[in-house]
């Protein structure tokens, strides 16, 4: 293992050097708890030598960013499941003090921002910039500059080894991809089978799952599509063939086909949240009839979702997680109307 070096430049900047080793980055944000849609930027200045040759920037963001080295935009990270790694050699400044700046936006739950920048010398040695708790940060439009708030080491928390393309990873060299049906536990009697592995490239994250009253699923990508597919017979080895449904609804969290109509939940998206029920009119076995039925508001990622039939099969219960407001139609409650 080559040791550590110490150098000291101009400006009196003390910067590690090595091919070999350096602290990891760190999950950083403007405080502990993030809001839902918060916008914020964070910066930090950092000296190059006259030999800084290639520069390479890695990033990723719970929910998205624009990353800017020195006034210019180098690269845009819009799913933090997907890290960005993008070419910074010609927007470095040898000889100079540099500014990484990075625009990053929260949906809703948890938000982190990570990077790391790794300037090449002429020598083969590395100066690597990442983040933690010496940026700076400030609400987006703001110049209210505070040290920012490290939420977690990198590989903690719900992101995992993310730069390294394990997202959700365990700390001890876990791994992001689909667990094999031998791998899941359950009762006697039963068997599990893997019929099908979404591509989130083409049809996002799947997060809810119904069953039509033909038998087939309906599936909902959070970021919007629904997908239909019938399902095979057990013993049979026919793959899924989702067949995206002829409509764009916004942001759908739940779903649940009751009462000869599909219900869907629309989460995360502004006004548009709420209960909508699609109904096919006309027997084209397509949604030709969309209700919207209860508005909400509130919620982010973990908010409104699932619904279910109740118990005497006249009513559908749905459950408003985190950070949900009571809906606007609400007549009556059993509990106090105060929670927030």
């Amino acid at each position: 293992m080559i040791p550590p070096r110490l150098f000291l430049f101009g400006l009196g900047l003390l910067v590690l050097t090595t091919t070999m080793a350096h602290a990891a980055p760190e999950w950083i944000w403007l405080e502990k708890k993030a809001s839902n849609d918060q916008k914020v930027t964070f910066r930090h200045r950092f000296d190059l030598p006259h030999n800084a040759h290639f520069a390479k920037l890695q990033i990723t963001c719970d929910n998205g960013a624009k990353a800017f080295l020195n006034g210019q935009l180098v690269a845009t990270n819009p799913d933090w499941q997907k890290p960005t790694e993008a070419d910074a050699t010609k927007f470095i400044k040898p000889s100079e003090t540099n500014e990484l700046r990075i625009e990053a936006t929260n949906q809703g739950g948890t938000a982190g921002l990570i990077a790391r920048l790794t300037v090449k010398l002429a020598n083969m040695q590395e100066i690597v910039i990442e983040t933690n708790g010496a940026w700076e940060a400030t609400p987006t439009g703001s110049d209210s500059w505070k040290p920012a708030t490290v939420i977690a080491k990198y590989g903690d928390g719900p992101w995992g080894l993310a730069l390294d393309g394990k997202a959700n990873a365990a700390k001890k060299g876990g791994s992001s991809t689909v667990i094999a049906a031998a791998e899941i536990t359950v009762p006697e009697g039963f068997a599990v089978e893997q019929l099908y592995v979404v591509p989130k490239e083409n049809q996002g994250s799947w997060v809810a799952l119904t069953v039509d009253g033909k038998g087939r699923l309906i599936a909902c990508d959070q970021y919007g599509s629904l997908y239909r597919m019938k399902v095979p017979a057990i013993g049979e080895t026919t793959s899924l063939a989702p067949a995206k449904l002829d409509l764009d609804f916004g942001k759908a969290h739940g779903l649940l086909h009751a009462f000869g109509g599909l219900y869907v939940m629309v989460n995360e998206d502004g006004k548009n949240n709420g209960l909508y029920r699609l109904e096919d009119t006309n027997g084209d076995d397509q949604y030709d009839d969309i209700k919207k039925l209860v508005t909400m508001s509130g919620g982010g990622e973990h908010g409104l979702h699932s619904m279910t039939v109740s118990p005497d099969g006249h009513r559908i219960y749905f459950n408003g997680g985190n950070h949900t407001d009571l809906p606007n139609e609400l007549s009556r409650s059993r509990p106090a109307e105060l929670w927030a």
